[in-house]
Parts: C-alpha cells; structure tokens; sequence
C-alpha cells in the first residue's frame, strides 16, 4: 500500500491545475505595487471567487495597511487595481490580521496593530462584498494588553 502512495501523489500533482491562469506568460498578480506585500490571506467569497487580504507598505516602508481585493469565479479583480485600501491605522503599523466571511456575504477584517508585541490594540472591522465599511469605524477588541493574542 505504502509503494502507491508516493506515485498516486505524484500522478495527482502533475495532472492538477490552478483555478485561473496556468500560462506562465500571463500569471494572476493580484497586486504588482511598490515595497512590501506581506502576510496574505485569502477565503472563498462563497460564490466561487476569492477575497485576498494582505499587509500593505507601498505608503510607507515602515507603515503596514491592509489592502484586499476581491476576485469573481474567473479570476478578475472586482475592485480597484493592486487592491483597494481598507484599513490603515495613522502612524502605526498593522501587525497581523484575520478575515472571517460572514452569513451575510459581508466581511469581518480583525486587524492587531501597535508599536510592539508588549503594546497593541487589538480591532475589527466589517467590510461588504464591494469592499466599502459596514461600520463608521472600527470596533476596538482589546487595548494595550501585555501579551499578544494568537
């Protein structure tokens, strides 16, 4: 049995195939900005395309925003090119975030932000499937708390 796995895995592999794109002339680039895009997250938007979630720093190298972009089943961005702002925190750097899709096809961004580890706020924002806020601004989670919460 142990002598199948190996060739039934490797049978699969070569024979799977991106959901978009396989040309490697024209690949899917979500965002193609200046400086870093860094900690990406991505989640079915539940109608067979994807929303992507990312730290941002072509602002700033030293300011981290989060940007998202929201592809339909075929692989074409629906917002703005490079992604649309969402999230950006004046003067501080958004360490990490977490997506969550909602019942309502809205979008629940939970973002920790802060100048150190020892020091951060911890926030929500809800986003609908256009990318505009559901709220007049973010909730606060928790504030200042001396360790961080994973």
């Amino acid at each position: 049995m142990k002598r199948l796995l190996l060739p039934s895995a490797l049978l699969f592999a070569l024979s799977s195939t991106a959901q978009w794109s396989t040309d490697p002339a024209a690949p899917l680039a979500v965002c193609i900005a200046p400086n870093d895009q860094t900690s990406l997250r991505a989640l079915p938007d539940g109608n067979g395309g994807w929303y992507a979630f990312w730290i941002d720093k072509r602002t700033s190298i030293e300011i981290g925003e989060i940007y998202g972009q929201h592809l339909d089943e075929d692989g074409h961005a629906l917002w703005t090119a490079n992604g649309k702002l969402l999230i950006s925190v004046p003067d501080t750097s958004i360490k990490e975030l977490a997506p969550v899709l909602l019942d309502n096809g809205n979008v629940l961004i939970n973002y920790i932000y802060g100048p150190s580890v020892f020091r951060f706020s911890l926030h929500a924002m809800a986003f609908d499937p256009d990318g505009n806020a559901v709220w007049s601004g973010s909730t606060a989670l928790d504030e200042a708390g001396t360790t961080m919460l994973r």
